[in-house]
């Protein structure tokens, strides 16, 4: 009776000890899992950025970037907290400054403008999809139906329409 007594205490023991251990690895999990949660938000700019240096350092772009288009560069931050704080995108900004300061053509501004914001809204979506999951199930058939309809308004603006309309045209618009 004795022995039997003890092989119990020491089972509770042992029970109790696995309870903490297993407490103690699902606390540990969890905060593991929101700082890799975390982290993973910033993965396309860890993927940009050493791709983006590598390839300015080495074919020495950065001092002939910043000296030709600066302008670009003051337009795009206040262009990016327009872009944070409106539905407009970027391009509000980068098509004027691409085309009144930097003299570029109008249909040059046009692509660089949809590109700034093309950019910037393809890191935000990265974001949505990864961190609103819920949000995306809940408008599946409104999301698809944008895509759709976007899809076609970006075929017909970049292809027919852009070759009818005069440049002048495009700046007024």
């Amino acid at each position: 009776k004795i022995i039997s007594a003890h092989s119990k205490r020491c089972s509770h023991n042992l029970y109790i000890t696995k309870q903490k251990k297993r407490d103690s690895y699902i606390l540990h999990s969890h905060f593991t899992n929101a700082i890799m949660k975390e982290w993973a938000s910033f993965l396309p700019a860890c993927l940009f950025f050493p791709c983006w240096l590598l390839i300015g350092t080495r074919e020495d772009l950065f001092a002939d970037a910043i000296s030709t288009y600066y302008p670009m560069m003051i337009a795009m931050i206040l262009g990016s907290m327009i872009a944070g704080s409106t539905p407009l995108g970027g391009g509000i900004i980068a098509f004027p400054v691409s085309v009144i300061i930097l003299n570029f053509t109008s249909t040059e501004g046009r692509d660089f403008s949809l590109m700034i914001q093309s950019f910037g809204m393809s890191a935000a979506s990265f974001l949505i999809f990864y961190k609103k999951q819920h949000l995306i199930a809940a408008h599946t058939d409104l999301l698809c139906e944008f895509t759709f309809f976007s899809l076609i308004g970006l075929v017909i603006g970049m292809g027919p329409v852009s070759e009818v309309l005069t440049p002048y045209t495009v700046d007024i618009i």
